[in-house]
């Protein structure tokens, strides 16, 4: 596994909104956005800004990026090349899952993946389920583990991944 979180973004909600305060909550974007997080528990999963060929820097992925604010620099865990393709067939997954998703009346506001090597090939690597995106139905009831977050109770919680597993069940 690459110790990286990509993150893709049809709508702003989330750290988004943080690290980018003019930006309304639900604001749909025209095109994807790909973030990318390093995966480091004690810097609470910061957020990359890649300089192509060179280094990392690992921003607060909690608050606006101000160039002189970096928290670490780091040696890049894939060449400028590898962030390209990654970006590409993330943006794919996304797509792929958006038209499923349409066709059964909810909208995916986000995803989150993992990639790592296989061959010395970069492929996705991470499981994709209720806990990867955040969705809503065509009524706005949002239908993954932000109930959870939001301290729903286990019921609750519970249902919401029932009703996630029968819409995953129709594209069989």
């Amino acid at each position: 596994m690459i110790p990286v979180e990509v993150v893709i973004r049809r709508i702003g909600t989330g750290s988004y909104l943080k690290r980018n305060p003019e930006v309304q909550d639900g604001t749909v974007f025209d095109e994807l956005i790909v973030e990318f997080f390093y995966k480091d528990d004690d810097l609470d999963d910061p957020f990359i800004v890649i300089i192509p060929g060179r280094r990392w820097l690992l921003y607060d992925a909690h608050k606006p990026i101000n160039d002189l604010d970096f928290i670490k620099v780091i040696q890049p865990k894939f060449t400028w090349e590898e962030a390209e393709y990654i970006e590409q067939q993330a943006k794919l997954i996304f797509s792929i899952l958006e038209n499923a998703w349409r066709e059964l009346g909810i909208t995916i506001w986000d995803l989150k993946i993992e990639f790592g090597r296989h061959n010395n090939e970069i492929i996705l690597a991470d499981v994709i389920d209720a806990d990867s995106f955040r969705i809503k139905d065509k009524n706005g009831r949002q239908l993954d583990k932000q109930a959870y977050r939001d301290g729903a109770d286990m019921e609750e919680v519970k249902d919401i991944y029932k009703i996630v597993s029968e819409l995953t069940n129709q594209w069989k």
